[in-house]
């Protein structure tokens, strides 16, 4: 049995706990896709997906690598469950785009659902004790749902994605900017001042769709960037590197008239 996960942190809480979740010695693969944002016509290649996976870092080819790794090790396996949890909309969305290609490719599709134990599968790294959720097969009607239910999701095509009573909903891109602006207001910020606000203010925004939606504000002239800066060179990083999140922008007032 392949277990796939939707992040690396996910896919740390099924190593951590694998003894516990009765996996060891099974492979687990993952793949941060982060579909809640941006096009979704070709979701397991990242080629129109570029800008969402540099909108923080230039981080198009490291998820290129894990998708390719992903595909490798299922190649060798009948058998493939998701793991997930349906309040990470990024988990859920990815959860329905595996199930459909991996049903395709003639694999035995298995769901492990921890909705009701963590709301992200990273919970799980810091949680003592947790009640084991249960692998099971789809039915075929259940298949056919979620296959439908993706293909829904990839016809509208929304430039972003939340939940909306139950549902994955597409809102337009524009969806923070009242917010963004409101954080800014006349004053020099720091974009990572912008996310901390925003993530932590109770609403459905994800760190790469802030990243994102603020340079394309840049790009329209909306906000000015005042300052740039580079990431600390690390064991990490390598050579040092702009690191968006620590620009200062502010508004471009003439421009938002």
């Amino acid at each position: 049995m392949l277990n796939m996960t939707f992040s690396s942190a996910g896919a740390g809480s099924l190593r951590m706990h694998r003894e516990k979740l009765g996996i060891d010695g099974e492979k687990i693969a993952f793949a941060d896709l982060s579909l809640s944002i941006g096009d979704l016509s070709v979701p397991f290649e990242i080629k129109s997906r570029k800008e969402v996976y540099n909108a923080y870092f230039k981080l198009a080819s490291m998820v290129k690598r894990e998708i390719r790794r992903m595909e490798r090790t299922a190649k060798h396996e009948k058998d493939i469950c998701m793991w997930y949890s349906k309040s990470d909309i990024d988990e859920y969305i990815g959860m329905l785009a595996a199930v459909d290609r991996f049903y395709h490719k003639g694999m035995n599709v298995y769901v492990c659902d921890c909705t009701a134990i963590c709301r992200s599968l990273f919970d799980l790294q810091y949680a003592d004790s947790f009640e084991i959720q249960e692998r099971r097969q789809l039915s075929d009607k259940e298949l056919q749902d979620l296959i439908c239910e993706w293909r829904e999701i990839q016809a509208e095509n929304a430039p972003y994605r939340i939940m909306k009573n139950g549902k994955v909903t597409g809102v337009p891109m524009n969806f923070a900017d009242d917010d963004i602006f409101s954080i800014i207001g006349d004053k020099e910020v720091k974009v990572n001042r912008i996310c901390y606000k925003l993530l932590s203010g109770g609403k459905q925004y994800k760190l790469l769709f802030i990243m994102l939606r603020i340079r394309q504000l840049i790009a329209e002239g909306k906000i000015t960037v005042v300052s740039e800066e580079y990431a600390p060179r690390n064991a990490y990083y390598g050579t040092p590197m702009k690191d968006f999140g620590r620009y200062t922008i502010k508004q471009n007032k003439q421009k938002n008239l």
